[in-house]
């Protein structure tokens, strides 16, 4: 966590913004958590890769968040209307320009790869039409695009830097 905090010990209280009005795009929960508190809360918590359980999801600004920092996402919702909004959302980020978007409005996700680039590398670089160069593989699009084929993006586990694609085992 220093190294999310200018490499100083992280305090017991975290100043963060509030909800902001593009993490309500898609309704309302009356009990909304920030995306960007959660988001802290995983990196703390958690590994690449590992299950993110929130059994009382909400509209899952915890799975947001999981998906946005390359973690597994498991959310219980009894109520239809929040289990709806839920969907909603997982769908938006299925848009890699929202995907993108998301993530650079959140500080940490930043910082928190900074302090980790070393952990990036590719396993499988052909499989999905990408070329490893330097543990980095180039954005080589897919025939049908990004946008379109986001499925295949989550089964590489890349996460997109402008034009360069970070290919990492096991999301």
């Amino acid at each position: 966590m220093k190294h999310l905090n200018d490499d100083k010990q992280m305090t017991d209280v975290w100043r963060l913004p509030a909800i902001a009005p593009w993490e309500k795009s898609c309704g309302k929960h009356p009990t909304q958590k920030p995306l960007s508190l959660l988001t802290r809360i995983i990196l703390a918590s958690t590994d690449k890769g590992a299950w993110v359980l929130d059994p009382f999801s909400g509209s899952s600004t915890t799975g947001i968040a999981a998906n946005l920092i390359g973690r597994r996402f498991l959310g219980i919702e009894k109520e239809n209307e929040f289990a709806e909004i839920s969907m909603q959302r997982r769908q938006e980020i299925d848009d890699i320009r929202i995907y993108n978007e998301y993530r650079g409005k959140i500080k940490d996700i930043a910082r928190a790869e900074n302090g980790q680039q070393a952990l990036f590398a590719c396993e499988d670089d052909k499989q999905y039409g990408f070329e490893c160069k330097h543990g980095y593989c180039s954005a080589a699009i897919p025939p049908n695009g990004f946008e379109t084929d986001r499925r295949k993006l989550r089964k590489c586990q890349t996460v997109l830097k402008t034009d360069v694609a970070v290919c990492e085992n096991g999301f």
